[in-house]
């Protein structure tokens, strides 16, 4: 963890290390077809987002952790059958549909973050993996989204809150507290 007080934070699962190898397989067959200054997701911080929290002090994740004990949140599977282009966002990801589960999550996380004043997404939630950043297709020609040949499925079973990190050598995202999700 960063010694600063504010952190930089959201909440959301590991994919765990099968399923990032999966990831990393398809980061492979993907890089040609990206343009050169794309920035490459390191494998040990592809995770899906469930609430992107902003700059939170100390006191914003205390509360946080105590909203999230009180409610009941289940285990979910997700599959991600394609990859994806976002033109605005500038990203490469493996994306799906919310299962209802994972809805419910990302919405109370919402409700959440609106409750205790914090950023709250603009946008219709939608689960992903980013694969790349800062990204630009080559080629009007490279054609987004593609199915993929056995889709990525995502089995949760915890919670996390990250904190990320700007490091000189990249981003880094650490997990700063977990919270078991009800079989």
């Amino acid at each position: 963890m960063s010694k600063s007080v504010n952190k930089r934070t959201f909440v959301g699962f590991s994919v765990g290390d099968s399923i990032a190898n999966e990831l990393k397989a398809q980061q492979t067959f993907i890089k040609p077809l990206v343009a050169k200054k794309a920035k490459t997701v390191a494998k040990e911080n592809f995770h899906i987002t469930a609430a992107f929290l902003g700059n939170t002090s100390l006191a914003d994740r205390v509360a946080l952790g105590r909203l999230i004990e009180v409610e009941t949140f289940h285990a979910f599977t997700v599959s991600m059958p394609h990859i994806a282009h976002w033109p605005q966002a500038k990203l490469i990801c493996a994306e799906g549909m919310a299962v209802d589960k994972l809805s419910y999550i990302a919405n109370q996380l919402q409700n959440m973050a609106k409750e205790l004043g914090l950023m709250q997404s603009q946008h219709d939630y939608r689960p992903h993996v980013s694969l790349f950043r800062h990204c630009t297709l080559p080629s009007e020609q490279t054609s987004f989204p593609f199915l993929l040949k056995a889709p990525i499925t995502v089995t949760a079973t915890q919670l996390t809150l990250f904190e990320s990190l700007n490091l000189p050598g990249g981003v880094k995202y650490l997990p700063i507290q977990h919270w078991p999700l009800t079989p």
